[in-house]
Order: C-alpha cells, then sequence, then structure tokens
C-alpha cells in the first residue's frame, strides 16, 4: 500500500450486522474514475456518425426531389408517406441522434421539403405532413429521439401544473397515447379511468369520447361536433359533480380538449389508443327525458395549432406507432400510475 494511503478499518466480528457494515465501509472509500473509452470504441461511435450523415443526407435530399413532383393522389404520394414517416418515425439504419438532428438541421430541412410541395398537391395531404414534422420538431426540440408512445412525451413542462391547465398545453391535436394511465402522466387528462377531468373553477378541462360512453350513454359524435350526455346521482338523482362541471364550462366559455379512443361505434376515433382531437367549446345545452345533454363544437383550425380536423383522421397512420400501440403495455406504465 502506497505511504500516506489509510488502510480501510476492519469490520469487526462482533458487529450486529457485519455484512451490512462492510458494505458501509465500502461505499465511503473513493471511487476509481470510470476507464476512458477504448481507441476501438470510440472509432466506431465516429464510424457511425459519419455513416448516419452519409445517409441521412441522401435520404433527404430524395425526398425534397419526390416532395416537388408530388400529384394529387396516387401510388407517388403513398410512397412520399411512407419515406417521411420513415424519417420521423423509424431510427432503425443508420441510428438517428440529437447530434445529427442539429448537425444536418434536419427540422430545417423538413420545411424545406414541405414548402417545396407543388401548388396542385393535396391540402390535406400537406396538413398531415405538416403535423407529423411540426410533432416530430417539438420532440426534438425537447431532447427526445424516440419516437415510441411510451418515451416521446418526457421533459414535459405539463406534467408539473396537470391539474389547472386548459387549453393545449404542450400537445398537437393528432397527438396518440396508449391509455388513461399516460395521459394522466403527461397532463392531458389528469382523472384517469373518467370521462371528464375538471376542476372546480373552470369546470372540465378535457373529456375523453370512448367506446364505454357510447354503449352507456346517448353520446352522438359527429366529428367536428357532437352532443355528450351528463349523468345523475343514483343515490340522490342530482346532475353529478361531473355534469355541474360541464355546466360550468359551458357558462364560463371554456375551451375543452377532446380525446377520442379506439370504439367499434365510433366512426371518428382512432384505430388504436388514444387521441387528442383539438379543442372544442360548449355552445348549446338542454335537458332530454331528464337527461342533461351538451353540443360541442370544434374551435376554428386558427385555434387548434391550425391543424384541420381532416388531417388527424388517419392517425395514427405510422407503422412504427401502431405496432408500438399493439403491443403489451410497458412496465413503464407503473410508473405512470405511482406519479398519478
Amino acid at each position: 500500500m502506497p505511504s500516506g494511503t489509510k488502510r480501510p478499518r476492519a469490520v469487526s466480528p462482533s458487529h450486529p450486522n457485519p455484512a451490512r457494515a462492510a458494505r458501509k465501509l465500502r461505499s465511503r472509500q473513493p471511487r476509481s474514475p470510470s476507464p476512458a473509452p477504448s481507441r476501438k470504441r470510440m472509432k466506431a461511435q465516429v464510424e457511425a456518425q459519419v455513416e448516419g450523415l452519409s445517409y441521412l443526407t441522401k435520404f433527404i435530399a430524395d425526398l425534397n426531389e419526390r416532395a416537388k413532383e408530388l400529384p394529387k393522389k396516387g401510388q407517388a404520394v403513398t410512397e412520399f408517406r411512407k419515406r417521411l414517416e420513415k424519417l420521423i418515425y423509424s431510427f432503425d439504419v443508420p441510428t438517428i441522434s440529437l447530434d445529427l438532428v442539429k448537425t444536418l438541421d434536419i427540422p430545417g430541412k423538413l420545411d424545406e421539403i414541405l414548402n417545396s410541395f407543388p401548388a396542385h398537391a393535396d391540402e390535406t395531404l400537406k396538413a398531415q405532413c405538416n403535423l407529423d414534422a411540426r410533432i416530430a420538431k417539438a420532440r426534438w426540440k425537447r431532447g427526445v429521439i424516440s419516437p415510441s408512445p411510451d418515451n416521446q412525451y418526457l421533459n414535459l413542462s405539463s406534467k408539473r401544473f396537470s391539474t389547472g391547465r386548459s387549453g393545449h398545453i404542450d400537445f398537437y391535436p393528432g397527438q396518440v397515447f396508449r391509455g388513461h394511465d399516460q395521459m394522466a402522466f403527461v397532463g392531458i387528462h389528469h382523472m384517469p379511468g373518467k370521462g371528464i377531468a375538471a376542476n372546480e373553477e373552470k369546470g372540465v378541462m378535457s373529456i375523453v369520447i370512448s367506446q364505454g360512453g357510447a354503449r352507456l350513454y346517448r353520446d352522438e359524435d359527429l366529428g367536428t361536433s357532437l352532443w355528450y350526455c351528463g349523468t345523475r346521482n343514483k343515490d340522490s338523482g342530482e346532475a353529478s359533480n361531473a355534469t355541474q362541471h360541464m355546466e360550468t364550462a359551458f357558462t364560463n366559455g371554456t375551451a375543452i380538449r377532446v380525446i377520442r379512443g379506439k370504439s367499434q361505434y365510433n366512426q371518428y376515433g382512432p384505430s388504436h389508443g388514444y387521441r387528442y382531437d383539438g379543442l372544442y367549446q360548449i355552445m348549446q345545452a338542454r335537458t332530454v327525458d331528464k337527461e342533461r345533454r351538451f353540443r360541442l363544437f370544434r374551435l376554428p383550425d386558427a385555434e387548434n395549432r391550425d391543424v384541420p380536423f381532416a388531417a388527424i383522421q388517419s392517425r395514427p397512420s405510422a407503422e412504427r406507432t401502431v405496432a408500438y400501440l399493439k403491443c403489451p403495455i410497458p412496465r413503464v406504465a407503473e410508473q405512470w400510475k405511482r406519479l398519478h
């Protein structure tokens, strides 16, 4: 042992828990610094970055050329959508890193591609591609590469203020979620398992239209508008708290987040998961057969982040996203439950 170095104390055999004491002593000793990466490993990392840079440069140039030649419809449109989704949602070969996103200025390149659409290109296609790009750019800006519905909502400020915030918060209409636990975790619908999420002052913040509601209540979904039924207390017969919150939102003119879930009874629902469809407002309320019904209309596109309703109807469309949603809910769901 070098001179000047203290010999670590030994654990007394008479200690009531010698194993625990030994672990405690070891934890107090200074740890040796982690070894520097080997030259071989550093070389492999550099080669991977160069490969990714070369691949993405060619891929983006090809995508830009395809965008300029887009017709109104046809096979070329389908192929373009698939390649755009591969850039945004599939980072397999080669692996895209945040460094590459910044180095190549992929957000800027996406803007160039979308701005190069010919004038006769289908407007819905333009809106769909713009929405994909905006969602991806917001994710990259937060430092998140993964397009997985399980991981892409990291670093959101909405998680800290989920119960009292109205409006879009951090989200774009068309974004897709796993289920109620995840929606509560990210703050878009803070009452998991319930159709209405509200607070006392503003009333309803968000509602979920799902398969259960279509079967149990006289809800009627018309896409850009819908009838939503209130409920009554089983014991007293009076309007439930949720219905009273709907009345408050009607009086205050609160903008309500509408989320649709997969349902065999609703043609406007997503094929998988839950989809945020934008802000709606209650414009009418009436009582039919002792049942309180509320008529909601979708706010104009300018108040829905310039995302038209037609642009979100096919979502989720990316094969990678659908594959994630089909898989069993991962262990991270336990974390969502613990935090809410």
